[in-house]
């Protein structure tokens, strides 16, 4: 389960899979074969972490659970010279498979082995009515350019809607079930298609950071109007999804929130009749566009119209890179919070004794230590430390945010042998 799941696979809603040749078919076979054969060899281990997951998820005392994410340091593990297909889509999936390998190898955290061949879903959406703009530095930041002006422009808006694309979904999963069946299941990707219910990462689309920021003091009732619009389209597009589209359970092998696998009792909801409604599911949120303001103006501009989306979901995680320190009491009263995001820059103290053992602790570790000398004394420290002062919370380990390895990629399992010596030195 290489990140989110297609991870690799984005960006191809408008691609149609070329023709392979035949070295290059019997090149992603043997890739699906190899894929295949080390799942095969990790079924009582997928078993025992499956159980695990279920157990962390249920809050029960346990040793914490570690998930490795290279993400931009993908590039460096499997650069793009390394790859023979030349035709997009299938080098996306060659790339895919090529990464669970390395993962299966090289990384052995506590992801779950899964042999089969996930091809997400072609989704379309109807856009807001104005195309959003970014602008980009030299070094390759960027910002979102404010498209909205004065307040009047709000009636201007459409209700963003959303739908799968059936025709382009079925070409793409037919195309890889005929190069892929007989070696590993094929399946339609299904879960994790709603409406993003961060909220706030579409209102700043349509307004720009720093014009939101500015308005909150100046015009605040702007603001109200625009994230309130946005709020109410989430909404409607979430019943119109619920009623229209077979979304999936993501309560297994699953990718939940900014970390943790979601294995858990707890989903589906009762009183479900079939169809899989957002009550079944995991949802996720955070904020971390807003970490410059006051955790007043956090609640009021934030939190307020992000609690009625998250708690339609069964469970709900919270958080990303931000800074909660100020802000873990109005978090907790979402209704549905199971999983709270402890970023790096969080003062752990503070998030133990708020978060303490009632809900899943999801520890963002400091992806700076994979770079610069990479000292294994110094990691095992802090590691040991932290988890000392979080004796008794039900403590996940997240390593993610690692844009580069400095294409040392040895340094992932290195990383985890350290992060589990200083786990059992911290007798936890």
């Amino acid at each position: 389960m290489i990140e989110k799941e297609g991870f690799f696979l984005g960006g191809l809603a408008d691609v149609l899979p070329g023709v392979l040749s035949t070295p290059e078919n019997e090149h992603l076979r043997a890739l699906a074969a190899r894929w295949r054969d080390l799942c095969a060899d990790a079924v009582d281990r997928n078993a025992a972490l499956a159980e695990l997951w279920r157990r962390h998820n249920g809050l029960q005392t346990m040793r914490p659970l570690i998930l490795v994410f290279p993400e931009g340091s993908w590039n460096e593990i499997v650069p793009e010279q390394d790859l023979i297909i030349k035709d997009r889509f299938w080098r996306a999936y060659e790339r895919y498979v090529t990464c669970e390998i390395h993962r299966a190898e090289h990384i052995h955290d506590d992801t779950i082995r899964q042999a089969e061949e996930r091809v997400p879903r072609v989704i379309r959406d109807s856009g807001w009515g104005v195309v959003p703009e970014r602008t980009y530095s030299e070094s390759g930041m960027w910002r979102e350019v404010a498209r909205l002006h004065e307040p009047e422009a709000i009636e201007t808006l459409q209700t963003m809607t959303w739908w799968v694309d059936r025709d382009r979904t079925r070409a793409h999963v037919d195309a890889v079930a005929e190069v892929f069946a007989d070696l590993l299941p094929v399946t339609e990707w299904k879960v994790n298609e709603h409406p993003y219910p961060g909220i706030i990462p579409y209102v700043i689309r349509l307004r720009g950071l720093d014009a939101l920021v500015v308005d909150m003091i100046e015009r605040p009732e702007w603001v109200h109007r625009l994230t309130r619009f946005v709020q109410e389209a989430t909404l409607a597009q979430m019943d119109l999804a619920e009623a229209s589209i077979d979304m999936a359970l993501n309560n297994g092998n699953h990718h939940v929130g900014t970390g943790g696998i979601g294995y858990t009792d707890e989903l589906p909801a009762p009183g479900r009749n079939g169809r899989v409604r957002y009550a079944d599911q995991w949802g996720h949120a955070q904020s971390q566009d807003y970490t410059c303001i006051s955790a007043a103006m956090f609640k009021e501009f934030a939190l307020d119209y992000q609690r009625p989306v998250m708690e339609r979901f069964g469970l709900s995680c919270f958080g990303c890179c931000e800074r909660l320190d100020d802000e873990f009491d109005a978090v907790k009263k979402i209704r549905n919070l199971h999983r709270v995001s402890v970023s790096p820059f969080t003062d752990v103290e503070k998030a133990t004794e708020t978060l303490g053992d009632r809900y899943v602790f999801s520890w963002k570790l400091d992806p700076a230590q994979l770079v610069g000398g990479s000292d294994e004394e110094r990691i095992a420290g802090y590691i040991r430390k932290t988890l000392e002062v979080t004796r008794g919370c039900r403590v996940e380990m997240i390593l993610k945010d690692t844009d580069t390895c400095q294409g040392r990629p040895e340094r992932f399992g290195k990383w985890l042998a350290v992060a589990r010596r200083a786990c059992d030195e911290a007798a936890v």
